[in-house]
């Protein structure tokens, strides 16, 4: 019970960071282009690097608070690290083809699967609009 309260505590910041980093960036910037998005994506690219860096080089934080800030913050703040991650673990464990492969098929797959979704939305009748 007590890691699901660390990872809800992780999760609940990661929301709101990424809400509030969004919301002030649109401000500053403008909604043309994602920076919020961008720029949460990118920032739990570098943390999840920078973390478990830290944890393959022998730091020693407990695992809840681990799971806290791994899973918890950044997952919420962004699943993008994780993908990251994985990509480059493919690559440190030897495999740079199948990493590309994996990181090709994400993100081709994951924009046609948006897609797919909005074109599926689209075509469904809503009882609020009129024929």
């Amino acid at each position: 019970m007590q890691k699901l309260l660390f990872l809800a505590f992780g999760g609940a910041l990661g929301t709101l960071s990424r809400y509030t980093l969004t919301t002030w960036l649109q401000g500053m910037l403008g909604v043309g282009f994602p920076y919020g998005t961008l720029a949460c994506n990118m920032a739990g690219c570098f943390l999840i690097g920078f973390i478990i860096s830290l944890l393959e080089r022998g730091l020693a934080l407990p695992q809840y608070l681990t799971l806290a800030v791994v899973t918890g913050f950044l997952g919420a703040l962004t699943t993008f690290s994780t993908f990251e991650l994985e990509s480059v673990n493919l690559l440190k464990g030897g495999f740079p083809l199948k990493m590309a492969l994996y990181m090709s098929i994400s993100v081709v797959l994951g924009f046609a699967m948006v897609w797919a979704g909005f074109q599926l939305a689209k075509g469904l009748p809503l009882p609020y609009e009129s024929n």
